[in-house]
């Protein structure tokens, strides 16, 4: 197990130690399965769709008449068409879907998994599924129906509303043929229709998007809980040990809070297309001219447009997001307390000098989990046993070398380093050696 735990956090006091708050990133809270992109950002503020594709400009539906003074010659543009721009002008739109702001705290997760096992009031907490803890958790709908920013808790903004991109190019330059009538060509006058353009300035259909979106409720925390609850969701930026499982499902999604179990929908890209006509042609560019100029002197440029249609290249509307790994909780978690305080030691009370008592205690953990006792002899020297079961009596046997009374006592420390106060004492009395026994030793 190795890195922290993250939780988000709703109120504007900073949280309780040993939780500290997290910078904030001012993003949008995306999850990823790689802790090596823990915090990683992605996404960007604003999207373009770089270029067409699929562009069509049609020809002419129809014929271009050009009257000329005398009301009685009229020359005529065939129909015709033209490439499509070589480049675009497209605008950008904006990825900001509607959010709340929450913060986010974190510890290390160890320490967490060892002493704490529980989450302050105050803090909010995703989930894999319904969770129920009366009086500790109850549902968070503040921010259903948003996407989740980490920012100053309980802001809101962003936008539900349609977008669309404003599209321009000049379509390539074509120069039509002509066709003649009426009396005309009997003015022994040369037609020519000169080449032209057409600018195209047309705005896209107008849609709405989002990202991605993993849709699962959240619940706030009411009290200091007692427990952490299977299926809570927590964020780690390491290996987060046999408790934890990386949901590997809910990567590549923003996270969106709704009254439902873990589902996805969206998609992260989008196209959009124009449709329209371009602009009509009635500059210089675009007349009939005559030569030699004729006696009535006017002749009336040719008006025309065509349409157009184009499709947008797809683009990616992700909006500028920090990256979380979420990882679901297991089995339900009780707060680690202290084990209880051991039973006075048990065992002899008066030996000689260097001989050797065991001497035994007994101690539960509130939780079940393993202790390990710590005996004080009393003369500056300690003993511990290995790890127990809770409630497993423990023993360990000592000898004194100078003869006295001392106060023998144990206590008991669980795995997250938690120790129970001490037990009563047990007076031992250390007798001296006499006799030829004291000869013997002395010998």
């Amino acid at each position: 197990m190795s890195g922290n735990i993250y939780i988000f956090w709703k109120e504007a006091a900073d949280p309780p130690g040993p939780w500290t708050r997290l910078t904030r990133q001012g993003k949008y809270v995306r999850f990823t399965d790689n802790v090596a992109n823990h915090l990683a950002q992605i996404g960007a503020t604003t999207h373009n769709h770089g270029s067409m594709s699929s562009c069509v400009v049609n020809t002419s539906p129809f014929a271009i008449g050009i009257e000329h003074g005398d009301g009685g010659a009229y020359g005529f543009a065939q129909t015709h068409a033209h490439a499509c721009p070589s480049s675009w002008s497209i605008s950008n739109n904006n990825n900001d879907p509607p959010f709340y702001g929450l913060d986010i705290i974190y510890m290390n997760l160890a320490v967490w998994e060892a002493n704490e096992r529980r989450f302050p009031d105050g803090a909010v907490i995703v989930s894999n599924g319904a969770l129920t803890d009366v009086g500790y958790l109850t549902r968070f709908t503040a921010a259903d129906g948003k996407f989740i920013s980490n920012t100053t808790p309980g802001a809101t903004g962003g936008s539900s509303g349609n977008q669309n991109h404003r599209c321009q190019g000049t379509i390539g330059a074509t120069t039509p043929n002509m066709l003649y009538g009426n009396d005309f060509v009997d003015y022994g006058r040369t037609h020519i229709c000169a080449s032209h353009t057409h600018s195209i300035d047309l705005y896209s259909n107008s849609v709405y998007v989002e990202p991605r979106a993993l849709v699962t409720r959240l619940y706030e925390v009411l009290a200091l809980t007692l427990s952490a609850k299977a299926e809570t969701v927590a964020f780690c930026n390491g290996v987060p040990g046999a408790n934890w499982e990386i949901l590997t499902g809910w990567t590549t999604a923003n996270l969106k809070p709704g009254n439902s179990n873990p589902t996805l929908s969206g998609s992260d890209t989008h196209d959009q297309s124009i449709s329209g006509n371009v602009s009509s042609n009635t500059g210089s560019s675009g007349n009939e001219s005559l030569s030699p100029a004729p006696p009535w002197g006017i002749v009336d440029p040719y008006i025309h447009l065509h349409s157009t249609s184009a499709t947008l290249a797809s683009a990616s509307h992700v909006p500028a997001s920090t990256r979380l790994v979420p990882m679901r909780l297991l089995n339900t978690l009780v707060h680690n307390t202290a084990p209880n305080t051991p039973s006075t030691p048990s065992g002899p009370t008066s030996l000689s000098r260097n001989a050797s008592g065991t001497y035994s205690a007994t101690a539960t953990d509130p939780e079940g989990n393993q202790i390990y006792y710590t005996f004080d002899w009393g003369d500056q020297q300690t003993s511990n046993t290995g790890w127990l079961a809770s409630g497993q009596q423990g023993s360990a046997s000592h000898s004194w070398v100078t003869p006295g009374s001392y106060n023998v006592k144990v206590k008991a420390t669980d795995p997250g380093g938690l120790v129970s106060g001490w037990s009563g004492n047990l007076t031992v009395n250390i007798r001296p050696i006499t006799g030829g026994a004291q000869l013997i030793g002395l010998m």
